[in-house]
């Protein structure tokens, strides 16, 4: 008898188009107070330095993903990727330690795919994504909020200001000199039926290519008082503060492999 699913399964690999802005951070080896949604957080197969690895700090990213196309349709994306980790016996891995989606089937299918600890938020962008062969917007001004539609006040706000004298260029991962891999640590199951948990570590390839390419300015907004990042902080780290100097990719072709998988 077939399994039942309270979503339509969309198994890996996945092929997605999209707008992506990187932006790049680097973190200490004591990770800030909210790198971890606190379901995860509860959880000591993903949390406990023991269990899921020790953080050894270095380069990491945010990344604020537009999805134009995927297996389950468009949706929009922010995640944080806070360097490296030592997980017992693979040597040093990275991971997604927070990720927000704002539709339930790719919260569903990157928590059953990928062990991708995705929860739902709202988003919204000052300008649509760069269509092929125009120019971009001056400026992007990104805010992501809690997902009830009651919540006036974003946890994360930015603006970026992509390069416009000079020429986009292409970019592939493929020239890279070392592959990209995720690994992600078994993860607990919510409340909410998309909320699926899992328990094996899970790693898997990532590769992505694009014609256009250029740099771009960064101003992180922070919460307006005390009290609008204290609550800021049950949704992000916002201790957590990017360069000033970002990648802004249009029309990307991404690709994300079927995940290996081990018991812890």
């Amino acid at each position: 008898m077939a399994q039942i699913t309270p979503f339509p399964s969309a198994p890996a690999p996945w092929k997605l188009r999209s707008e992506s802005y990187l932006l790049m951070v680097r973190l200490p080896k004591t990770l800030p107070d909210g790198i971890y949604d606190p379901l995860e957080a509860s959880s000591e197969a993903f949390s406990d330095p023991a269990r899921s690895g020790k953080h050894r700090g270095g380069l990491g990213a945010i990344l604020i993903v537009r999805y134009t196309e995927t297996p389950v349709g468009p949706y929009d994306e922010l995640m944080i990727v806070p360097g490296s980790y030592q997980v017992p016996g693979h040597g040093s891995k990275r991971r997604i330690a927070r990720i927000y989606v704002n539709q339930k089937e790719t919260t569903y299918n990157g928590r059953t795919n990928w062990n991708i600890p995705k929860h739902l938020a709202r988003f919204a962008f000052s300008a649509p994504a760069t269509k092929t062969g125009s120019k971009p917007p001056e400026s992007l001004h990104v805010a992501v909020f809690p997902p009830s539609e009651s919540a006036t006040e974003s946890f994360f706000s930015v603006t970026l200001k992509p390069f416009r004298r000079f020429p986009a260029v292409p970019f592939s991962s493929r020239y890279l000199p070392v592959s990209i891999s995720l690994t992600q640590p078994p993860i607990p199951s919510g409340e909410a039926d998309y909320l699926v948990g899992t328990d094996t570590w899970a790693e898997y390839g990532i590769g992505s290519s694009t014609g256009r390419t250029r740099g771009a300015w960064v101003e992180v907004h922070p919460p307006a008082d005390d009290q609008a990042n204290r609550e800021a902080t049950k949704w992000w780290p916002t201790s957590v503060k990017p360069v000033a100097f970002g990648v802004w990719m249009e029309n990307v072709t991404v690709d994300i492999g079927e995940a290996t998988r081990w018991k812890p």
